[in-house]
């Protein structure tokens, strides 16, 4: 048995990247009278977010709801801005749209090192610093990470920087002393690829141990949906008039933060003027799985193959030429303007077409688990819906019910009366819309009677009083030698001496 809510799903979102170009830093022949330490090797971490602290609330937004209308009649756009990444994905690599995590990080990551003097930092001693390592490769191996050649802690006489990216595959330049990465979108989304920077520096010479690296997602994941009850084909998505390119400065700074990170040449400080290379360019994605979404209870990703993609963008605040298309399978073209709204990086943005002028959000926690002692848990609802009124974004309260129900084994369900042993259940409500401060969670009790088992219960009586068996009985054979099947729950009737394979 379990309590099935009525309601629409939230709306979700996800992200990841890509590059071109070759990568290259200025090269230095290391000493080989620092080779005389351990050897090093590394650990892997990803940080799914943007945690830096210094940078305001405006070019972090959190979670934003932003609503707008498509030309001409019909559709509506609604966009959301979350902070954080998706990694529900973990198809291969090859799969566009899919963002990297710890559990299915890329198979190499390119690796530059630098050694200077124990006295100094890497924001003084960049430009003197000696090449250690020069853009090696970085292969796992049982959660650690090696190079192919052997390289060693240099000693407590020394610091040591180290600048991990990945993917490893020609697409990204760096100028590790002048603190830059430079980096290009593939024109075409299929192959566009997360991508992800782990600086470290100022990293004891002596360390003699794992040199861990956590990797950040340095793009904007942009996904596009489909409405639940969207009645639609859509065959394609455009993102026109956007950067697709951009100069990434300050790797870090001394301190390993995101202090002074930033995307120049992208127009995403507010203030910074693109160069040659950030012309404005368009990315299109044709559909060819999407055909509808009248039976789902949610909102369908339709950008990409498998719905199931992403577009990784270079962060920016986009211009008064960016839109996004939307061609439907009757050749009908809908454009709606994306001026003024901002990529974050670190951020998932997810634009959701719609038929209706208004996008339900509903979620519930589970009441958890109960003992047979019974008890009270308590369990949430979140439900509102966000309109559009006069280009802004309104949100309302949005009633919701909830209903028992019984499943068969082919999953299908009957709805039944609330049993007798949930004494307590809200089993209906109003909702609640936002205040300003983010999404009302209302929060309700559920209460499980205490279960009566007694040994005076028929099953147990039957147990006790049955005649013991005799020697070993094996379950996975039904008592014989031939192998039969295994399970992950026997029933016995009598007592006796029972075995099974682990």
């Amino acid at each position: 048995m379990t309590a099935l809510f009525r309601g629409a799903t939230a709306l979700a979102a996800a992200y990841a990247i890509v590059m071109a170009a070759a990568s290259s830093c200025s090269y230095g022949s290391p000493d080989e009278n620092l080779q005389d330490g351990a050897r090093m090797q590394f650990g892997v971490s990803v940080q799914d977010g943007w945690t830096s602290g210094t940078r305001s609330q405006a070019d972090c937004p959190g979670t934003s709801m932003d609503v707008r209308k498509f030309e001409g009649e019909g559709l509506w756009l609604f966009s959301s801005t979350e902070a954080g990444v998706d990694g529900v994905s973990t198809e291969s690599l090859a799969t566009r749209g899919t963002t990297v995590g710890e559990d299915n990080f890329y198979s190499s990551f390119g690796i530059y090192a630098y050694v200077y003097a124990n006295d100094a930092t890497w924001g003084s001693a960049a430009a003197g610093s000696t090449v250690y390592i020069n853009n090696d490769e970085a292969t796992g191996n049982s959660g650690k990470w090696y190079t192919a050649t052997n390289y060693f802690w240099p000693g407590s006489a020394y610091r040591m920087a180290f600048f991990g990216y990945a993917p490893n595959d020609g697409s990204v330049t760096l100028d590790c002393r002048n603190s830059t990465l430079s980096y290009t979108v593939a024109s075409d989304p299929a192959n566009q690829k997360d991508l992800v920077l782990a600086p470290a520096v100022d990293v004891d010479g002596n360390k003699k141990e794992d040199q861990e690296l956590t990797f950040k997602h340095i793009l904007t994941a942009v996904k596009v949906k489909a409405a639940a009850g969207f009645s639609g084909t859509i065959t394609k998505i455009e993102l026109q008039n956007v950067y697709g390119s951009g100069t990434y400065v300050t790797l870090t700074d001394a301190s390993n933060t995101d202090s002074g990170r930033t995307w120049e040449s992208s127009s995403y400080t507010g203030t910074a003027t693109p160069g040659a290379s950030g012309e404005l360019v368009s990315f299109s994605a044709s559909i060819s799985s999407y055909s509808g979404n009248t039976d789902t209870g949610g909102n369908v990703e339709v950008s990409g193959d498998g719905n199931n993609a992403t577009f990784f963008m270079i962060p920016q605040t986009l211009g008064s030429s960016a839109k996004i298309v939307v061609t439907l399978s009757d050749n009908t073209v809908k454009e709606a303007s994306l001026a003024g709204r901002v990529w974050p990086e670190g951020y998932t943005v997810t634009y959701i077409v719609s038929e209706s002028d208004y996008i339900p959000t509903f979620e519930v926690t589970p009441v958890g688990t109960y003992t047979y002692a019974g008890g009270t848990n308590s369990y949430t609802v979140t439900s509102y819906r966000t309109s559009e009124s006069g280009g802004t974004a309104v949100t309302s309260s949005l009633s919701w019910t909830a209903e028992f129900v019984e499943m068969n084994d082919d999953g299908e369900y009957t709805v039944i009366s609330r049993p007798e042993w949930i004494t307590d259940f809200t089993a209906s409500g109003t909702g609640k819309a936002p205040d300003g401060a983010g999404a009302e969670i209302v929060s309700y009790n559920a209460t499980v009677a205490e279960q009566d088992w007694t040994l005076s219960d028929p099953h147990n009586t039957a147990v006790k009083t049955a005649t013991p068996l005799s020697g070993t009985y094996d379950l996975s054979t039904k008592g014989g030698t031939t192998a039969v099947n295994t399970a992950n729950c026997y029933i016995v009737n009598a007592a006796g001496t029972y075995t099974l394979p682990l």
